[in-house]
Parts: structure tokens; C-alpha cells; sequence
């Protein structure tokens, strides 16, 4: 998990990561997000909601920036967490999980299935504050 906070108008934190073409992401917070020939990662997306999974076309080093909404924005603090789905913990079936989140916590588990599979997702004992997302990989 990455945070920082925007002190001054206009301000804009700058992070980069490398990464290969064909990587699964999933990024988690706000900001603007370019590929490695600086065109705009996820285009047209307001980065201020979970949106789901990214495969990145390029290999190279990416860049995540941080700023305030809008340009007067002072004093906001902001987080934010890049996970690569691959690697992923393994989840068996048929076995019970103990996961516990925090506030606007992500975690991220994979499993294979089949095509016409019928997967059962049974929430032992979930707060109805939590949600459960899907992705095809």
C-alpha cells in the first residue's frame, strides 16, 4: 500500500513500477496512470473507484500519479495498492478461508476453473460492508 498526502495546490506525486507486456493488474485508488510511451494507462477512467483488471500491453516502466481532484486541492492524504493478479494466493475449494480486511482493504485470490463450471461462493461470515469480485484471466 502506497499513501502520501497533497500539501500545495497543484501538486502531483509521481510512482513508477516496471512490468511486462501481458501482466494482469489491479489497481486499487486514484490518480493518473500512464504506459511506458506515456500514453494514458487506463483511459477515460475516473481512477477514484476500484474499476477492475488491467493486462498491460507494453513492457517497461509505468508511472501512477497522485493529485488533488481539483487544481485548489490542499491537505488531502491518499493511498493506494497496484496488485498483480498472477501471483495471486491459490485458493482451494471446497475449504474454508479466515480473511480478515481492514477499511478499504483489497485482497486478491485466484483458483482454475472449466468453462461451464458452476462455482458455489458461500460468505460464512461476511459484514455487509465487503464485496466479492470476479475476473477471467
Amino acid at each position: 500500500m502506497q499513501q502520501g498526502s497533497i500539501s500545495e495546490a497543484g501538486e502531483v506525486d509521481e510512482y513508477t513500477f516496471d512490468a511486462n507486456a501481458g501482466t494482469l493488474v489491479y489497481f486499487d485508488g486514484q490518480g493518473d496512470d500512464y504506459n511506458p510511451d506515456d500514453t494514458s494507462l487506463f483511459d477515460g477512467l475516473d481512477n477514484q473507484y476500484d474499476a477492475g483488471s488491467y493486462l498491460l500491453e507494453q513492457t517497461g516502466t509505468y508511472k501512477l500519479q497522485a493529485y488533488g481532484y481539483y487544481d485548489y486541492t490542499t491537505d488531502a492524504d491518499y493511498k493506494f495498492q497496484l496488485l498483480d493478479l498472477d501471483s495471486a494466493t491459490e485458493l482451494d475449494f471446497n475449504t474454508a478461508q479466515n480473511i480478515t480486511l481492514g477499511a478499504k482493504e483489497t485482497k486478491v485470490l485466484k483458483f482454475d476453473a472449466n468453462v461451464g463450471e458452476k462455482i458455489f461462493y458461500d460468505a460464512l461470515n461476511s459484514s455487509s460492508t465487503s464485496k466479492l469480485s470476479t475476473f477471467n484471466r
